[in-house]
Protein backbone atom coordinates (compact mmCIF):
# COMPACT_ATOMS: atom_id res chain seq x y z
CA UNK A 1 0.00 0.00 0.00
CA UNK A 2 1.50 3.15 -1.24
CA UNK A 3 1.96 6.24 1.11
CA UNK A 4 -0.40 8.38 -1.21
CA UNK A 5 -3.17 6.03 -0.61
CA UNK A 6 -2.54 5.66 2.96
CA UNK A 7 -2.68 9.59 3.32
CA UNK A 8 -5.62 9.79 1.27
CA UNK A 9 -7.22 6.90 3.29
CA UNK A 10 -6.26 8.89 6.40
CA UNK A 11 -7.82 12.00 5.42
CA UNK A 12 -11.24 9.80 4.25
CA UNK A 13 -11.18 8.07 7.00
CA UNK A 14 -11.04 11.07 9.93
CA UNK A 15 -13.16 13.38 7.64
CA UNK A 16 -16.22 10.52 8.34
CA UNK A 17 -14.95 10.71 11.78
CA UNK A 18 -15.50 13.75 12.31
CA UNK A 19 -18.94 13.92 10.26
CA UNK A 20 -20.01 10.66 12.97
CA UNK A 21 -18.97 13.11 16.05
CA UNK A 22 -20.88 15.92 14.70
CA UNK A 23 -23.41 13.92 14.18
CA UNK A 24 -23.80 12.47 17.48
CA UNK A 25 -23.09 15.82 19.53
CA UNK A 26 -25.03 17.99 17.34
CA UNK A 27 -27.02 16.11 14.85
CA UNK A 28 -27.85 17.59 11.26
CA UNK A 29 -26.21 20.99 11.71
CA UNK A 30 -23.26 19.04 13.43
CA UNK A 31 -22.78 16.87 10.96
CA UNK A 32 -22.74 20.45 8.19
CA UNK A 33 -20.34 22.42 10.99
CA UNK A 34 -18.12 18.84 10.94
CA UNK A 35 -18.26 18.30 7.05
CA UNK A 36 -17.38 22.02 6.62
CA UNK A 37 -14.34 22.16 9.44
CA UNK A 38 -13.17 18.55 7.84
CA UNK A 39 -12.92 20.07 4.53
CA UNK A 40 -11.14 23.24 5.57
CA UNK A 41 -8.82 21.20 7.84
CA UNK A 42 -7.45 18.65 5.38
CA UNK A 43 -7.12 21.35 2.93
CA UNK A 44 -4.94 23.09 5.52
CA UNK A 45 -3.24 20.24 6.91
CA UNK A 46 -2.28 19.15 3.27
CA UNK A 47 -0.57 22.00 2.33
CA UNK A 48 0.70 23.21 5.78
CA UNK A 49 1.06 20.48 7.70
CA UNK A 50 4.84 21.50 8.18
CA UNK A 51 4.17 24.97 9.13
CA UNK A 52 1.43 24.13 11.65
CA UNK A 53 3.64 21.29 13.45
CA UNK A 54 6.80 23.45 13.60
CA UNK A 55 4.59 26.26 15.14
CA UNK A 56 3.14 23.84 17.52
CA UNK A 57 6.49 23.44 19.26
CA UNK A 58 7.83 26.72 18.47
CA UNK A 59 10.04 25.80 16.14
CA UNK A 60 12.31 28.42 14.85
CA UNK A 61 14.84 28.49 11.93
CA UNK A 62 18.30 27.49 12.44
CA UNK A 63 21.07 29.36 11.02
CA UNK A 64 24.18 27.72 9.19
CA UNK A 65 26.54 29.84 11.59
CA UNK A 66 24.47 29.08 14.61
CA UNK A 67 23.91 24.93 14.16
CA UNK A 68 27.16 24.49 11.57
CA UNK A 69 27.59 20.70 12.47
CA UNK A 70 23.63 19.80 11.85
CA UNK A 71 24.23 21.45 8.07
CA UNK A 72 26.90 19.48 7.50
CA UNK A 73 24.82 16.35 8.60
CA UNK A 74 22.07 17.04 6.92
CA UNK A 75 23.77 18.25 3.96
CA UNK A 76 25.35 14.70 3.77
CA UNK A 77 22.64 12.71 4.56
CA UNK A 78 20.25 13.97 2.19
CA UNK A 79 22.85 14.29 -0.42
CA UNK A 80 23.83 10.59 0.78
CA UNK A 81 19.88 9.21 0.07
CA UNK A 82 19.01 11.53 -2.62
CA UNK A 83 16.56 14.06 -1.35
CA UNK A 84 17.05 18.01 -1.51
CA UNK A 85 18.24 19.74 1.79
CA UNK A 86 15.65 20.28 4.03
CA UNK A 87 14.82 23.09 5.82
CA UNK A 88 16.34 23.05 9.69
CA UNK A 89 14.84 24.55 12.54
CA UNK A 90 15.67 24.25 16.62
CA UNK A 91 12.87 23.77 19.47
CA UNK A 92 13.69 25.92 22.06
CA UNK A 93 13.36 22.94 25.33
CA UNK A 94 15.60 21.10 27.03
CA UNK A 95 13.55 17.69 26.15
CA UNK A 96 15.63 15.64 23.56
CA UNK A 97 13.77 15.24 20.47
CA UNK A 98 13.70 16.04 16.59
CA UNK A 99 11.49 15.33 14.04
CA UNK A 100 10.98 15.60 10.50
CA UNK A 101 7.64 17.20 8.89
CA UNK A 102 6.42 18.31 5.50
CA UNK A 103 4.06 16.90 2.60
CA UNK A 104 6.83 15.28 0.74
CA UNK A 105 10.77 15.83 0.42
CA UNK A 106 10.89 18.77 -1.91
CA UNK A 107 8.83 20.46 0.71
CA UNK A 108 10.52 18.96 4.18
CA UNK A 109 11.11 20.23 7.20
CA UNK A 110 13.81 18.59 9.89
CA UNK A 111 13.40 20.24 13.80
CA UNK A 112 15.72 19.41 16.60
CA UNK A 113 15.59 20.36 20.04
CA UNK A 114 18.01 22.13 22.47
CA UNK A 115 18.00 19.15 24.82
CA UNK A 116 18.84 16.92 21.91
CA UNK A 117 22.03 18.99 20.93
CA UNK A 118 23.06 19.00 24.35
CA UNK A 119 23.00 15.28 24.97
CA UNK A 120 24.28 13.52 22.31
CA UNK A 121 27.59 14.39 20.27
CA UNK A 122 27.63 14.23 16.40
CA UNK A 123 28.29 10.62 15.26
CA UNK A 124 24.52 10.21 18.09
CA UNK A 125 23.00 12.90 16.40
CA UNK A 126 23.42 11.82 12.69
CA UNK A 127 21.91 8.41 13.84
CA UNK A 128 18.81 10.27 15.05
CA UNK A 129 18.72 12.78 11.87
CA UNK A 130 19.18 9.44 9.39
CA UNK A 131 16.36 8.31 11.07
CA UNK A 132 13.79 11.40 10.78
CA UNK A 133 15.77 11.29 6.96
CA UNK A 134 14.09 8.31 6.20
CA UNK A 135 10.81 9.35 6.85
CA UNK A 136 11.24 11.95 4.20
CA UNK A 137 12.87 9.34 1.57
CA UNK A 138 9.94 7.21 2.42
CA UNK A 139 7.60 9.54 2.11
CA UNK A 140 5.27 8.57 5.54
CA UNK A 141 5.87 12.43 7.33
CA UNK A 142 2.75 13.36 6.23
CA UNK A 143 0.79 10.48 7.24
CA UNK A 144 2.42 11.30 10.65
CA UNK A 145 1.89 14.98 10.69
CA UNK A 146 -1.64 14.72 9.74
CA UNK A 147 -2.34 12.29 12.16
CA UNK A 148 -1.51 14.38 15.00
CA UNK A 149 -2.91 17.49 13.60
CA UNK A 150 -6.32 15.97 12.84
CA UNK A 151 -6.03 13.91 16.53
CA UNK A 152 -6.15 18.01 17.71
CA UNK A 153 -8.81 19.17 15.06
CA UNK A 154 -10.59 16.49 16.41
CA UNK A 155 -10.34 17.77 20.06
CA UNK A 156 -11.11 21.44 19.01
CA UNK A 157 -14.49 20.49 16.95
CA UNK A 158 -16.17 17.88 19.83
CA UNK A 159 -15.79 20.88 21.81
CA UNK A 160 -17.04 23.00 19.44
CA UNK A 161 -19.72 21.06 19.18
CA UNK A 162 -20.21 20.24 22.57
CA UNK A 163 -20.72 24.03 22.84
CA UNK A 164 -22.92 24.08 20.35
CA UNK A 165 -25.64 21.47 21.73
CA UNK A 166 -24.64 23.16 25.00
CA UNK A 167 -26.50 26.42 23.65
CA UNK A 168 -29.46 24.34 21.75
CA UNK A 169 -30.32 23.13 24.99
CA UNK A 170 -29.98 26.35 27.02
CA UNK A 171 -32.17 27.61 24.20
CA UNK A 172 -34.73 25.33 24.51
CA UNK A 173 -35.21 25.30 28.23
CA UNK A 174 -35.75 28.88 27.94
CA UNK A 175 -38.19 28.37 25.22
CA UNK A 176 -39.97 25.89 27.14
CA UNK A 177 -39.93 28.39 30.24
CA UNK A 178 -41.45 30.72 27.98
CA UNK A 179 -44.15 28.42 27.08
CA UNK A 180 -44.90 27.55 30.33
CA UNK A 181 -45.10 31.27 30.86
CA UNK A 182 -48.04 31.44 28.55
CA UNK A 183 -49.71 28.52 29.39
CA UNK A 184 -50.16 30.38 33.41
CA UNK A 185 -51.42 33.59 31.75
CA UNK A 186 -53.67 31.93 29.49
CA UNK A 187 -55.13 29.87 32.61
CA UNK A 188 -54.94 33.34 34.49
CA UNK A 189 -56.84 35.10 32.09
CA UNK A 190 -59.50 32.64 32.04
CA UNK A 191 -59.54 32.94 35.39
CA UNK A 192 -60.45 36.89 35.51
CA UNK A 193 -62.79 36.17 32.93
CA UNK A 194 -64.52 34.03 34.70
CA UNK A 195 -64.45 36.51 37.95
CA UNK A 196 -65.52 39.17 35.72
CA UNK A 197 -68.37 36.83 34.27
CA UNK A 198 -69.55 36.15 37.92
CA UNK A 199 -69.42 40.34 38.95
CA UNK A 200 -71.65 41.47 35.55
CA UNK A 201 -74.00 38.07 36.56
CA UNK A 202 -74.38 39.21 40.14
CA UNK A 203 -75.16 42.97 38.72
CA UNK A 204 -77.70 42.10 36.73
CA UNK A 205 -79.69 40.25 39.51
CA UNK A 206 -79.22 43.57 41.35
CA UNK A 207 -80.33 46.11 39.07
Amino acid sequence: MGNTFKTAFLLTALTLLLIFIGRVLGGQNGMLIALIFAAIMNFVSYFFSDKIALAMYRAQPATREALPSVYQIVERLAQKIGIPTPKIYVIPTDSPNAFATGRNPQHASVAVTQGILKLLNEEELEGVLAHELGHVHNRDILIRTLGEIEVRGDEKLSSRVEALSSNKLEIDAKLAQVFENFQKLDSMRKDIGEIFTGIRATLNRIG
